[in-house]
């Protein structure tokens, strides 16, 4: 890709780099339309986060913690 139209990030998680990916192309629909798209694309996303556990790679899910839990207070209090 090029400045005017940079390569998506890459998070390491297929699905959502594919989401990601899928980003740039919003800009070349008509501007009725793009909110619409942004649209799918969030909800997308949010089906991602929010499926089970399980179906997360590990270093994703290692780390994350709880709020309020005492690994989430030693990353916010070194």
């Amino acid at each position: 890709m090029n400045e005017e139209h940079p390569e998506p990030p890459h998070t390491g998680l297929d699905p959502v780099d594919r989401v990601l990916a899928r980003e740039a192309n919003i800009a070349a629909l008509p501007v009725t339309e793009q909110a619409a798209a942004y649209e799918v694309l969030h909800e997308e996303l949010e089906r991602i986060l929010n499926a089970s556990p399980g179906s997360l790679p590990a270093g994703l899910i290692d780390s994350v913690t709880e709020p309020g839990s005492d690994a989430a207070w030693e990353r916010e209090h070194p």
